[in-house]
């Protein structure tokens, strides 16, 4: 793998998979919610060879850009689109942490990979920011307070979206295993 064949990459929740862009990917933003896991992740990424950890201007062509970001939740605002659906969550806001996308241009990324929280909603102002032919992940999908709401978000997609959904081992699912819906956009 060339280190830019997975070119740019945002990721809200970060973990072994920050790792992995890190090392791969032309550019990764990795948006965490939870200081602890922030400074266990932090110190895995800074442990990582130098060529892999650059930070450089954002929007530069071909660069080695890498961005952590930690933004904690807020008191619950009343704004339902925010919310976790996590009950140790109950009461708390997540929008600085869905909106930190937001101030990259759209059809920006090549991959907008959702593992954290308020993922609907990090799903919905992800899409916007994949370029065509770039992917938006969400892992999870089979959790059972995402159903109703994904379904939705799917068809809103339309026909410029492919879906794929991946089934693999995993603890505390609600099917046999994970599963991880991948959608594709179309040029």
């Amino acid at each position: 793998v060339c280190s830019s064949d997975l070119g740019r990459i945002f990721e809200w929740g970060m973990g072994g998979s920050t790792v992995f862009f890190r090392r791969h990917a032309r550019s990764v933003v990795s948006v965490e919610h939870a200081r602890s896991w922030f400074e266990a992740a932090q110190g895995q990424i800074d442990a990582l060879p130098r060529r892999a950890a650059h930070f450089l201007e954002p929007f530069l062509p071909h660069s080695r850009r890498s961005q952590l970001v930690l933004l904690e939740p807020v008191a619950d605002a009343g704004e339902q689109e925010f919310v976790s659906g996590a009950r140790k969550m109950e009461g708390l806001s997540f929008k600085p942490y869905v909106q930190f996308i937001d101030r990259y241009p759209y059809d920006f990324f090549d991959l907008v990979a959702v593992d954290g929280r308020a993922r609907m909603a990090c799903c919905r102002r992800g899409a916007a920011k994949v370029k065509p032919g770039g992917f938006l992940m969400l892992d999870n999908s089979d959790y059972l307070r995402y159903q109703p709401e994904l379904e939705r978000f799917h068809d809103s997609l339309g026909n410029r979206w492919t879906r794929t959904d991946f089934l693999g081992p995993g603890a505390f699912s609600a099917v046999f295993g994970w599963r991880t819906t991948i959608w594709q956009r179309l040029h």
